[in-house]
């Protein structure tokens, strides 16, 4: 092979990479989650929190749907539990301008299954690919299970959501 047909072909690789992940940033949007509530049983109360920041391609949320929420919620860090986000069902809906759905968060410690569940609604904007989003959640559903070794006991709670792009 000839040094100047592998540079060359070396140079359109590079290219191609570089326009790709160019094109990709081009679309994320960083938005920042902010949940937090607790989880009551035994006269006690067991605190929670999901906060951090998650990059999401603008087409992902435009499409909306149970992948968006994943985009979002999956893989952050569960404060109080020390543990992730494992699994994330719902469904996010983006019309006009208007965001609605619902959502369930799931986790689970020490083989113990924790949740938090709610609608959601707020608003986004963007021509054909979401540029922002700003969401809320209301009618919640925080519960889970504690196996404490003398059997297992249900546990209820309270919650608040807000997501927005930065």
């Amino acid at each position: 092979m000839k040094k100047g047909y592998v540079l060359s072909v070396g140079l359109v690789v590079i290219a191609a990479i570089l326009a790709g992940g160019l094109a990709y940033a081009y679309g994320d949007v960083t938005v920042k989650v902010n949940c937090k509530g607790s989880f009551k049983g035994y006269s006690a109360s067991y605190p929670f929190n999901i906060n951090g920041n998650s990059k999401v391609s603008g087409d992902v949320l435009a499409k909306g749907g149970e992948k968006a929420l994943q985009a979002i919620f999956k893989g952050l860090t569960v404060g109080g539990d020390n543990k992730k986000v494992e699994e994330v069902t719902g469904d996010l809906k983006i019309k006009d301008g208007k965001v609605s759905g619902k959502v369930k968060l799931h986790w689970t410690v020490n083989n113990n299954p924790k949740n938090v569940e709610c609608d959601i609604e707020g608003t986004a904007s963007g021509e054909g690919s979401i540029t922002s989003i700003s969401f809320k959640g209301k009618n919640y559903n925080v519960n889970g299970t504690w196996n404490w070794g003398g059997g297992v006991f249900n546990m209820t709670g309270e919650a608040t959501l807000e997501v927005s792009s930065k």
